[in-house]
């Protein structure tokens, strides 16, 4: 079973898994460092997003 972050070279994206094996969407605290999970694509967030209307801000880590 997968735990935190995976990089998926073949769709060329982030995504991270919980404690219990399940992919994390939308808005997630880990670590204490706040980041964005795509809806749809699940795709960790970095540069600039904007999210319900909102801009937002992520580094190349992910973190806002």
């Amino acid at each position: 079973m997968t735990i935190g972050e995976k990089y998926i070279p073949t769709q060329d994206k982030v995504v991270w898994y919980s404690d219990d094996g399940t992919m994390l969407y939308g808005w997630q605290n880990i670590d204490g460092k706040v980041h964005y999970f795509d809806k749809i694509t699940d795709k960790m967030t970095t540069g600039q997003k904007n999210i319900d209307g909102h801009w937002y801000l992520f580094d190349s880590k992910g973190v806002m």
